[in-house]
């Protein structure tokens, strides 16, 4: 039996770490003969020849198709997408397609779809989702010839025998077996257990400080995005470790991306704050992200939205001092996972009002909002007015940018910060090996396929209204 794994792209990020992390073992633990990796571009070397080194001896072969990546990014027609598909279907391959729910291919969505029956099975693992936050995937499924939110939900959360669905986090698999009206199989994210050395430790701290001239560093493992709300590490840093450099490992994401990246990292330079930003990217020579993590005083997330949570996980099993923003959808939240102490965590990072310039803020924020807005289905159009923000994680780049330029002192809030003790649910390395992730997510395949309730389609409206209204509060969530 061959296993088949189709994603977008083998970029860096959570997708490809969980493949990476989690294919060798899943490939041993059920016995597959073979394996296949399909996506829209080829990966890097590196990565590919390590990916081959965990699964020898297995045979492993590589399927690059444009059709099979970003629509955005080529375009390709429908016919070529199926096609593509079909050219990899056979009643001897298991197909485990990641992330169609993030909408970057409608024609991919659909095609998965209509393509079952010709698969000995389809596991569709869902990290990331485009009604969270990710509206502009919107007009892209429009010309792809969506009809209306209800067959777009339809093509995301596909139904079919031989269809399994696995969620990362357990607010998705509540929400979504809720919504559905059945089960929602969890599968949290698999991690290796932390195998770094001293001596690549104290590589690491050398490294950074060279690099940094600096003594202390925290760390936010994380890629310049906007979702990942850069600034606010910095702020926060600024409050508790002014001595500190804030550090981040990876560059921006996309071409998207870029404009943040440059605009947050000009300011800092400008100001003389202490970040440094994107210190692997295009790097070969730099420490691993773990032996980076291990080597950190401090870690960071600020993060406004994630699939997964990945770095709250890392930094526990590490050991390192974690300060987090909180997220409904973290890492771990499961009843059997202990609490583990974080040194620091929030929920929002109140700012004074006068501490940015709030009728540019409404105003510049109010037109992000109305276009953002219009991007919407019509059944999700609402009232776009929201106060102005009080919440950094709330205002725009701009409007953060001010924040950071005046007196940290002064904008500090007396009554989040010294940090407050918190836990967080983490799951110790035990519950999230590679081989116990294998084993529940074979355990979830052999499940009965998930018939949905009569009309739940119809039901979005209903289930992502309150999603919508989150997104609409957060101006770095809105498209570039």
């Amino acid at each position: 039996m061959e296993l088949c794994v189709l994603h977008y792209h083998y970029r860096p990020g959570g997708v490809r770490q969980v493949i990476a992390t989690g294919l060798p073992a899943l490939a041993r633990a059920a016995g597959f003969t073979s394996v296949r990796l399909a996506g829209g571009e080829e990966p890097e070397n590196a990565w590919r020849d390590e990916l081959e080194r965990t699964l020898h001896p297995l045979p492993v072969s590589w399927v690059v198709n444009p059709a099979l990546g970003y629509w955005s990014e080529t375009k390709p027609e429908r016919a070529a997408v199926e096609q593509a598909l079909i050219s990899l279907a056979s009643r001897d391959t298991v197909l485990w397609v990641h992330n169609l729910s993030v909408g970057r291919n409608f024609h991919l969505m659909r095609a998965a779809g209509q393509s079952a029956a010709l698969w000995n099975a389809l596991w569709v693992h869902h990290h990331d989702w485009w009604w969270d936050g990710r509206w502009q995937r919107w007009p892209e499924m429009l010309v792809q010839g969506a009809e209306n939110l209800t067959e777009a939900v339809k093509a995301t959360l596909l139904s079919a025998e031989k269809v399994r669905h696995f969620t990362i986090n357990p607010q998705d698999a509540k929400l979504l077996s809720t919504w559905y009206g059945c089960h929602f199989s969890l599968v949290e994210n698999p991690v290796l257990p932390y195998a770094v050395t001293l001596p690549q430790i104290s590589h690491a701290k050398e490294w950074l400080r060279q690099l940094t001239g600096r003594e202390t560093h925290w760390l936010y493992p994380c890629r310049m995005m906007r979702r990942k709300n850069v600034a606010e590490a910095l702020l926060v840093q600024s409050w508790l470790a002014p001595e500190a450099a804030t550090i981040t490992t990876g560059g921006a994401s996309s071409a998207a991306e870029l404009p943040y990246a440059r605009v947050l990292s000009a300011a800092a330079e400008q100001h003389g704050w202490p970040l440094f930003a994107g210190v692997c990217a295009g790097q070969p020579d730099a420490p691993s992200v773990p032996a980076l993590i291990a080597a950190a005083d401090a870690i960071i997330v600020t993060s406004l939205q994630e699939g997964f949570g990945l770095p709250y996980r890392e930094a526990a099993m590490a050991g390192r001092p974690l300060f987090a923003r909180t997220l409904p959808c973290i890492a771990g939240a499961t009843p059997h996972c202990p609490s583990v102490p974080v040194a620091g965590a929030w929920h929002e990072v109140p700012v004074p009002k006068d501490t940015f310039d709030s009728d540019a803020e409404i105003s510049r924020t109010a037109l992000a909002r109305r276009i953002a807005a219009s991007l919407l289905p019509t059944e999700l159009r609402m009232n776009d007015r929201v106060p102005c923000a009080r919440d950094f994680g709330s205002l725009s780049l701009p409007a953060q940018i001010e924040v950071l330029e005046g007196d940290p002192v002064r904008t500090r809030p007396s009554r989040i910060f010294p940090p407050i003790r918190q836990s967080l649910s983490v799951c110790p390395a035990r519950s999230c090996s590679p081989e116990h992730w294998a084993a529940q997510l074979l355990n979830s395949a052999r499940q009965s396929a998930a018939i949905p309730s009569k009309n739940w389609a119809q039901r979005a409206p209903e289930f992502l209204s309150p999603l919508v209204l989150e997104w609409l509060r957060r101006p770095l969530l809105f498209p570039a």
